[in-house]
């Protein structure tokens, strides 16, 4: 694991598969991945929070991300 790498991050189940993640054309491949991921929630937390423009973090992809952020935002106001 690299020093870099947060813990949570080297437990998930898409560690060493970025090529799927990052695929639009494979998006339903990844989700399928976070969907067995002992980390999912951390990771979705952790893209909104990063601001996450690309690749399916946590089971949503950055449209969904965006639009869950614009809700919140929403219920907030």
């Amino acid at each position: 694991m690299s020093p870099s790498v947060p813990l949570w991050q080297s437990r998930a189940a898409c560690a060493g598969q970025t090529d799927v993640m990052y695929d639009e054309d494979r998006v339903d491949e990844a989700k399928a991945v976070c969907a067995i991921c002992p980390v999912a929630a951390r990771c979705a937390l952790a893209a909104v929070r990063r601001h996450e423009r690309y690749g399916v973090w946590g089971g949503f992809a950055a449209a969904e991300r965006e639009a869950l952020v614009r809700g919140v935002r929403r219920r907030a106001s």
